[in-house]
């Protein structure tokens, strides 16, 4: 299994126990496919440079993972369909 770094932005507004909901549901989708969690840090709520679905503000959240690379699109899919995510980046670790 390769190791990936997703980088996603969280809505702003959300409280924290809903940002934590969130990050857990992240973290399950990619068990749910046979990977493995390396590390979770929430970087912190951040101004980013255009706006994001009206939001100029967001909560970056960073998750190194190890997976079978042939899972990966339906990690970049589960990303892309929570309504709470903003925008998320799939990279080589």
């Amino acid at each position: 299994m390769k190791s990936y770094d997703l980088v996603y932005i969280v809505r702003p507004d959300l409280e924290a126990d809903a940002v934590k909901a969130v990050t857990d549901r992240m973290g399950q989708r990619i068990t749910d496919q046979g990977g493995t969690i390396e590390a979770v840090d929430v970087w912190g709520k951040k101004r980013m440079t255009f706006s994001v679905k009206k939001y100029r503000e967001g909560l970056f959240v960073h998750t190194r993972f190890a997976i079978d690379p042939r899972k990966l699109e339906e990690i970049r899919r589960a990303a892309a369909l929570t309504e709470d995510v903003l925008r998320a980046t799939i990279t080589n670790a």
